[in-house]
């Protein structure tokens, strides 16, 4: 038989790369054209005719260059390059390369979609790779469909316009009213400020929310430049968790633990039922909200070494550890109330934030009820957090997030009642309609 080691090319410039990932990397920012990795339970037996794949070049190996978007390779450079050219997708708006003694500068169209800093990062072949399981919506997502796209930007418009935010009016007018303060003055306008006899509760709520993480934030305001957050532990606690940590006194909706917190629900997720074993390690966070039923709703990670440098290896595995312990939340939910309703239960959100540097990030994450079995998450809110007096007017991103997640654990706390009396019996529901029913269909059914 004869030994062939695999190598890894562009088929536009012929560079080299040590592996498809590179190269598909490669051929993603400097051609402007995307290349899905190839599946993962294949092989190279069917195009090598039971040949020896060597790793590495031996003496008599023979070199072939490997498609990085499928398990065929062949040796003839020339063949594969007309191959990867069917894989390939051109992107709408091309980058122009313009060539320099120092190197290359690539200019792109206004309207070429970059992905925003110190936010969630998750690469595009995870998101290939989860599909079948998760799809992400995101504005940087290019798989998504034209629906999902839309959902996508609808977001970034809504916060815009602080839909959730105006939904409590006298905590909307009091924050905008506050951030035209001087700092002298602003706690004693926070509370002096002039309440109507009919406000609601809940936007009397969220008034007590702001009154106090402003009046915290003015007393950081006067502390000494050399003194203030340099490093994400830091920050993540005198910044960070005060927000939420006021939040949940107040609302009632969550309790925090925090610093280094296993969620229950990963030990059900992670069990092998024929061994009663755990298949993984336990997995920690930097916080953990959950609700006075004992579940847990909030995942919390701060993903940043510093507050001015974005460490992108740590916030990549922080985005992926907070989607894996979303996903276990819902699953978790599920086994407890499969008898309840599949789309009551696809109405059920669990809940994480990301801190990367200074700005934090909220996404939401449920059961897709179109594609059973799998899930969504979703990118829906995200703030700079002001650690300066000049830098106050980011407050208005902040609670905006706060009024969405404020809203929402409402919404849920309604939710579950219902899912509650479904899987009690107390609310009838047909059998074929039951998350047992439902999901256990799609195990029974053959492979393809």
């Amino acid at each position: 038989m004869t030994l062939i080691y695999m190598k890894h090319a562009c088929h536009v410039c012929s560079k080299k790369f040590k592996s498809a990932f590179n190269l598909r990397r490669h051929i993603s920012t400097i051609h402007n054209k995307s290349m899905l990795p190839k599946e993962a339970d294949g092989n190279y037996s069917s195009s090598l005719n039971e040949e020896i794949i060597m790793n590495k070049n031996t003496p008599d190996a023979v070199p072939h260059y490997a498609c990085p978007s499928c398990w065929t390779c062949h040796s003839d450079f020339e063949w594969i390059k007309k191959h990867m050219s069917t894989h390939e997708t051109q992107r709408n708006i091309p980058s122009i390369p313009i060539k320099t003694k120092k190197g290359a500068f690539f200019f792109r169209d206004a309207s070429t979609a970059l992905h925003p800093p110190k936010r969630p990062k998750i690469t595009s072949e995870n998101i290939f790779t989860l599909s079948p399981v998760a799809t992400i919506i995101n504005p940087y997502n290019e798989h998504l469909l034209s629906e999902q796209k839309r959902l996508a930007r609808q977001q970034i418009a809504d916060q815009a316009n602080m839909v959730f935010l105006k939904q409590y009016p006298t905590a909307y007018n009091m924050l905008k009213q506050a951030l035209d303060v001087e700092l002298p003055n602003l706690p004693r306008f926070l509370w002096s400020f002039a309440q109507s006899g009919n406000i609601t509760a809940h936007d009397a709520t969220l008034v007590k929310i702001i009154q106090f993480v402003l009046t915290d934030f003015c007393s950081k305001c006067h502390r000494h430049a050399y003194y203030q957050s340099k490093y994400e532990r830091t920050y993540w606690i005198d910044r960070v968790v005060p927000i939420f940590q006021c939040f949940g006194d107040h609302s009632q909706l969550l309790g925090f633990q925090r610093c280094e917190i296993p969620t229950d629900e990963h030990v059900e997720f992670t069990i092998d039922p024929n061994s009663w074993m755990r298949t993984s390690t336990v997995k920690y966070h930097d916080g953990l909200g959950y609700d006075t039923n004992g579940y847990s709703r909030l995942i919390m990670e701060g993903s940043s070494r510093n507050i001015t440098k974005e460490n992108i290896d740590h916030t990549q595995e922080d985005t992926v550890k907070a989607l894996y312990s979303s996903i276990e939340i819902l699953n978790a939910f599920v086994r407890r109330h499969a008898a309840a309703s599949f789309s009551s239960l696809c109405t059920v959100l669990s809940f994480s934030l990301q801190c990367v540097c200074t700005t934090i990030t909220l996404s939401i994450t449920k059961m897709d009820y179109t594609n059973i079995g799998g899930y969504i998450q979703t990118e829906v809110r995200h703030a700079d957090v002001p650690n300066t007096f000049n830098n106050r007017v980011s407050w208005m991103e902040v609670f905006e997030l706060v009024a969405y997640l404020f809203t929402s654990l409402r919404e849920q706390e309604t939710i579950m009642q219902t899912i509650k009396k479904e899987n009690s019996g107390i609310v009838l529901v047909k059998d074929t309609d039951r998350a047992l029913h439902v999901l256990n269909e799609i195990n029974d059914r053959p492979l393809p």
